[in-house]
């Protein structure tokens, strides 16, 4: 079961993709050669991080990494042991989610409501004042010619692009086959290496490339040795599903970005998120399924409720996400994007563990191939982590120097009479 979401882990899209997966695994099987290639790739970069690791601990070299990594605090261990405990056990609830036909847009709002509730819940509960909330939400962090931008602006664009991403899941998930979507989906783990690079101005290293390169790679041999289905999709799904993983990409930088630079509670950040997110998948709701009364029969009614009262797996599964969502938000704040992405390859030993000792799975040869890529990826990347603060792996600033003298201006006007 795939990881989906930029910021959490799509519900709906799961689901789906687990419904897709089972009617694919009837039709054909990946052509020898994308196996063969695919297996031939992960053994490369298995073996370039083994070279890597072999220098480190063998050699006593330390390559690119010059700062010592700093151990993570006692927040920081339990939030990577929940959302690592939450990514691993989710799929094997979300599998048997749906079977009282309770829409999934419906499940994927009420995730976004319950996320409002939790992260407003956890503000008061830490004594937080409202009336400081409020006042920092509607003080202006930017501006645009004479128009100030308030801080409750700020989330908007991710929290937009979230709900975006869910929205579009259902409509690329109903035209693309589940080894397509698998396949780009998880090639994101590049391309949101490429964009935290862009927006935080870090430099990547060539061992925590190869380690991304390498989950990217297994992860799509894990999907080649579980679905039999290597499908023909058309173009513009495959555009639209091109988008869709390019805006979860987006969202889930730009989500770090605001959560760690807005200078507003977190919990406060997660409600202006949330709340832009639930509006998005509101209009979503209202304008491609039938207007205002989709909302009253999809999600309001008694009948709703009932398909919802008689599906406890669903209701399991919404409450999971809940808590989940604002894990994640969390996660993010404390490490990073790419860290998080990073978390899927202990999820993959994981889960590959539970399905072939208690489910009784068989082990395939790509799923075995997986398992070990993976776990050679995330002992490489823990060997060579991300730092919370670094200089060595700053990009140069490549604006001219007036106009960062400029930009400093505006920020401290006093600069002007100094």
């Amino acid at each position: 079961m795939p990881i989906l979401s930029g910021l959490d882990f799509g519900l709906s899209s799961s689901i789906i993709l687990e419904e897709n997966a089972q009617n694919s695994r009837k039709i054909l099987a990946p052509p020898v050669a994308v196996v063969v290639l695919t297996d031939a790739l992960t053994i490369f970069f298995a073996g370039l991080s083994a070279y890597f690791l072999a220098k480190k601990y063998v050699l006593g070299e330390s390559g690119e990494t010059h700062n010592t990594p700093s151990r993570p605090s006692t927040l920081g261990l339990t939030l990577g042991f929940l959302f690592i405990v939450l990514s691993t056990a989710h799929p094997f609830v979300q599998g048997r989610a749906g079977s009282s036909g309770y829409s999934t847009v419906s499940a994927t709002i009420l995730i976004y409501m319950l996320k409002c509730c939790i992260s407003a819940s956890m503000y008061a509960g830490n004594r937080g004042d409202w009336t400081e909330a409020l006042n920092k939400s509607n003080a202006p962090i930017s501006s645009v010619g004479r128009i100030q931008i308030p801080g409750l602006l700020a989330p908007a664009l991710p929290g937009a692009l979230l709900g975006s991403y869910d929205a579009m899941s259902f409509m690329a998930l109903a035209k693309v086959d589940p080894i397509t979507y698998n396949v780009v989906l998880r090639l994101r783990v590049v391309f949101i290496g490429l964009l935290w690079q862009f927006i935080f101005r870090r430099r990547v290293s060539m061992q925590q490339w190869t380690a991304l390169i390498l989950y990217s790679i297994a992860s799509i041999a894990r999907e080649l040795g579980q679905l039999e289905d290597l499908g023909r999709t058309a173009i513009w799904p495959f555009v639209l599903l091109l988008l869709q993983t390019s805006i979860g990409c987006v969202a889930t930088v730009v989500s770090e970005k605001v959560l760690k630079d807005l200078g507003m509670p977190t919990d406060i950040v997660n409600c202006w998120l949330y709340l832009w997110g639930l509006t998005t998948l509101l209009a979503f709701q209202v304008f491609a399924h039938g207007g205002i009364f989709s909302l009253w029969k999809e999600l309001l009614c008694g009948e709703a409720w009932l398909k919802l009262a008689h599906d406890g797996y669903m209701i399991a599964s919404i409450l999971m996400m809940s808590v989940f969502g604002v894990v994640t938000a969390y996660f993010l704040r404390e490490f990073s994007s790419i860290t998080k992405e990073m978390c899927g390859a202990v999820v993959i030993v994981l889960t590959a563990l539970i399905e072939w000792m208690f489910r009784f799975s068989d082990a395939s040869l790509q799923g075995v191939l997986a398992v070990v890529a993976s776990a050679i990826a995330t002992l490489l990347f823990a060997t060579h982590p991300l730092q919370a603060k670094a200089s060595e792996d700053r990009l140069p600033d490549a604006r001219p120097e007036a106009q960062r003298e400029v930009e400093l201006e505006e920020v401290n006007p006093q600069l002007r009479d100094s």
